[in-house]
């Protein structure tokens, strides 16, 4: 006589793993999650509240890691809550200027290895593209004369960049404000 005949045990990420319920017949599974997910929502009709939330909260009860990027002011918040509440708060490593995880994105350009490193021109168009990510976030845009405070901003960068250079020293902190 054999062993009865039972349901096969799931390896822990296997493809057909369930993470949640959508309904009787449709389940969510680790298969469907690394497909792709795409939430549409007029604003404030509860994408992040309803569905992010709860599609969040099964990657973190299913052990999953990632990086997470914050746009919005109160995103890291409701992060640290997702966490608190699945668990995983001695999972959570937070990047930031006040915190002890750092990047320090001048001295990687200067240092990294491979072609264009540590080059004036590299670095202004780098310095150029977070002053313009951080001009975004402040709403200042379309000023009068654009085009020459670009040019001059680019300038005093450039400056900066080689008597950075020049001086062969790390930078410790840096700050756009």
């Amino acid at each position: 006589m054999g062993k009865a005949q039972s349901e096969p045990e799931l390896e822990a990420w296997a493809l057909s793993t369930p993470l949640l319920n959508f309904s009787a017949e449709d389940v969510f599974t680790i298969g469907r999650s690394v497909e792709g997910i795409l939430i549409l929502g007029a604003t404030g009709s509860g994408k992040s509240s309803g569905s992010g939330k709860t599609i969040a909260q099964s990657f973190l009860n299913a052990g999953y890691g990632g990086l997470v990027l914050c746009a919005k002011a109160d995103e890291r918040r409701l992060w640290e809550r997702y966490c608190r509440a699945t668990g995983r708060t001695k999972d959570l490593i937070i990047f930031g200027p006040n915190q002890p995880y750092k990047f320090n994105f001048i001295d990687h350009e200067l240092n990294r290895a491979g072609s264009g490193a540590g080059l004036t021109e590299n670095l202004i168009n780098l310095f150029s593209t977070v002053l313009e990510i951080a001009e975004r976030g402040q709403g200042n845009g379309g000023r009068e004369g654009e085009e020459y405070w670009k040019r001059a901003n680019r300038q005093l960068c450039r400056n900066l960049v080689d008597l950075l250079i020049l001086a062969k020293e790390q930078l410790e902190r840096f700050s756009f404000t």
